[in-house]
């Protein structure tokens, strides 16, 4: 699972693609999703569900079902 957010100020868009284009490309299976969301927002939004985007968590949440 790799997820940007599309207001990411700290790694542009292009970076985050780049890399789920190699980790498909060597075999790996992954999902991108693009959210509203900065940086921060994204990255808090993996372990504070009150602060954070709480799209992060229901996107990882649909990821790990989906491999059931």
């Amino acid at each position: 699972m790799l997820i940007h957010g599309k207001r990411d100020r700290v790694v542009s868009e292009r970076n985050s693609l780049a890399l789920y284009k190699a980790l498909t490309a060597a075999g790996n299976k992954i999902e991108y999703q693009a959210i509203d969301a900065g940086h921060f927002d994204t990255v808090l939004g993996l372990g504070v569900p009150l602060i954070g985007k709480s799209e992060v968590q229901s996107t990882i949440f649909r990821f790990f079902r989906s491999l059931e």
